[in-house]
């Protein structure tokens, strides 16, 4: 078995690969993490979605690999951006305690924080129940790699319980909202500029449309941890010429939900709120994720979290969506859990970083959670 790094060295090293997405290229950072764990003994399957785009599923195989522990992270980002950084962006530097650049919170430290724990937990075996590490592609793009791995036949096998470490600022979180992504279309009718009232104007209609979905879920009773889901207008499309009286204008919103809310009773939800203004119709979404505090693996993953951290962990829940929706979806009835280095709110920033000592807590986190859950 080669040296097991350190998890903060993998972290560097990580980030230090360019994996933005567009365009991904994640096929580098796939073969650094692939490599260590073939090298522990995991059974190692790549798998792309497109050329270069390479998702990993490593398996440590035990008796009962229906009941597998699932650690799952991502290995792309989001772009650099336009701001100037304070540090080159795939530095990979430490300085102030926290380590520095592209992906440095989102997600590649929790990467190598469970790539390090699952490296660890291999020397400890052998096990009853299977370790699986998913490493997806694609994830900040509509979570491509995972739903790509999904409608491969038996790729996933089977799972009961399921750590996605994403950044939580090392807090245990027992679930996350779910998306839709909705557009509203305003059809009008076109007239000269100079003569608005022969016209109908779509973009008055979209805006009127707009304001009203607004207060869609005021009177909603919100998840008990969650609280109310919520509706964004964020995009809007109309007109091609300043003296033509657009007859088509286009509203796109970001509605989060929680448990207990349908796809299409949320959208025909919408529709009823525009009053007629648009057509809605949802362009793509994914499920919230939400494991009880008394599920089994929840209780456990609450336990190893208060050892490892020295502070309790009540319920809580995330705000964004991760691969979690479509690993929750692979393994019905598992419990998921999310716990990772880094502060949500370094997410997608410009100077993105992480805390040092958080990889070290995560790594150690995953690896005590799996030689219990395992054994």
């Amino acid at each position: 078995m080669a040296r097991i790094p350190d998890p903060l060295e993998l972290a560097q090293a990580l980030v230090r690969l360019d994996t933005c997405n567009p365009p991904g290229r994640e096929e580098e950072a796939a073969d650094l993490c692939a490599n260590l764990l073939e090298s522990a003994g995991f059974t190692v399957a790549r798998h792309a979605f497109a050329p270069g785009r390479v998702s990993v599923v490593a398996e440590l195989a035990a008796p009962d690999m229906e009941s597998c522990l699932c650690l799952s992270g991502h290995l792309d980002t989001v772009p650099i951006g336009p701001d100037t950084w304070a540090r080159p962006p795939l530095c990979g530097e430490v300085a102030h305690g926290r380590l520095w650049g592209r992906g440095s919170a989102d997600m590649k430290s929790g990467v190598a924080a469970l790539v390090v724990a699952a490296l660890r937990a291999a020397t400890r075996g052998p096990f009853v129940k299977g370790l699986r590490v998913v490493l997806s592609a694609g994830e900040e793009n509509g979570l491509e790699g995972a739903k790509y791995l999904e409608n491969l036949p038996g790729v996933l096998g089977g799972a009961k319980a399921v750590v996605v470490c994403e950044p939580t600022g090392c807090d245990l979180l027992l679930g996350h909202k779910g998306v839709l992504w909705v557009t509203g279309e305003a059809k009008g009718r076109a007239a000269h500029g100079s003569m608005p009232e022969k016209g109908e104007n779509a973009l008055y209609k979209a805006c009127e449309a707009a304001l009203k979905l607004r207060g869609t879920f005021d009177g909603h009773p919100g998840h008990v941890i969650m609280g109310r889901p919520s509706i964004s207008v964020n995009i809007m499309h109309a007109g091609h010429k300043v003296n033509v009286v657009p007859d088509l204008a286009e509203i796109e919103m970001d509605v989060r939900i929680v448990p207990g809310q349908g796809r299409a009773a949320v959208v025909s939800q919408l529709s009823n709120r525009c009053q007629g203004l648009c057509e809605v119709t949802l362009r793509d979404g994914y499920p919230p994720v939400w494991t009880e505090p008394d599920n089994a693996f929840a209780r456990l993953a609450a336990e190893v979290a208060r050892e490892i951290t020295g502070r309790d962990h009540p319920p809580a829940a995330a705000t964004y969506f991760t691969d979690g929706s479509v690993l929750a979806r692979a393994y019905p009835g598992a419990g998921v859990t999310l716990f990772g280095p880094g502060e949500p709110e370094a997410c997608h920033s410009t100077d993105e970083s992480c805390p040092v000592d958080q990889i070290d807590t995560a790594a150690r986190f995953y690896e005590a959670l799996a030689l219990r859950y395992l054994s």
